[in-house]
């Protein structure tokens, strides 16, 4: 009975291995994160980014997080959870690459490898340093208002609410575009055109000086 058990439990693994490997090819075919068939499997994903639009992408810190996000998809904006979040984010996907990586499976860019101690910490101290500043961090944003609890339903789908200071008024409007795309792609609820409306409103009227 317990070698039938085992034999179940590697045969549950292998099927969750190849799901992880097939959700990496969608991946590299495309849909919303690069092709047709990213669509399929959208919501595994986070929402990549051009790597080019990373800050400060020269420094080690981006250089080894856009190293390892990519061996299952593209790298995610630092700005997608908070400096308190990102540990407890990047402790998750490092214990799913170690399994990876034992099992022997192939990624994007070839075999899985896992992040030593000493990379993990750096990519953790570069992901909080460019975090997103949480809108309920400011007491001045009245999220109580139409506007801001139709910004609060929309955005908190897929991350943490972002500081409207986090672009000036003209920029809004474009960010609130590619998020309502992303909620497409990612199979979320999609805002509707007077809820954007009422929340580029809202986000325009206490945004960061030009």
């Amino acid at each position: 009975m317990k070698a039938q058990a085992y034999h179940s439990t590697r045969i549950a693994l292998a099927i969750g291995l190849a799901a992880v490997s097939l959700a990496a090819a969608a991946q590299m075919m495309g849909g919303p994160y690069g092709g047709p068939m990213g669509g399929a499997y959208s919501n595994a994903f986070p929402p990549g980014i051009d790597p080019r639009l990373l800050p400060d992408r020269g420094s080690q810190g981006a250089r080894l997080f856009e190293q390892f996000c990519s061996e299952c998809h593209l790298a995610p904006s630092p700005s997608l959870h908070t400096a308190a979040q990102w540990p407890s984010v990047v402790a998750r996907m490092n214990a799913r690459m170690q399994a990876m990586e034992q099992a022997g499976m192939g990624g994007m860019m070839g075999r899985f490898s896992s992040p030593t101690a000493q990379q993990s910490a750096l990519i953790t101290a570069y992901l909080e340093k460019y975090a997103r500043s949480p809108a309920y961090a400011r007491p001045q944003v009245p999220l109580n208002s139409p506007g801001g609890r139709a910004f609060s339903a929309a955005c908190a789908q897929c991350h943490t609410l972002p500081s409207p200071l986090q672009h000036t008024a003209d920029q809004w409007p474009a960010v609130v575009a590619r998020m309502r795309q992303y909620e497409v792609g990612m199979g979320k609820t999609v805002t509707s055109e007077a809820a954007a409306r009422a929340i580029i409103r809202f986000l325009q009227g206490h945004a960061a000086p030009r």
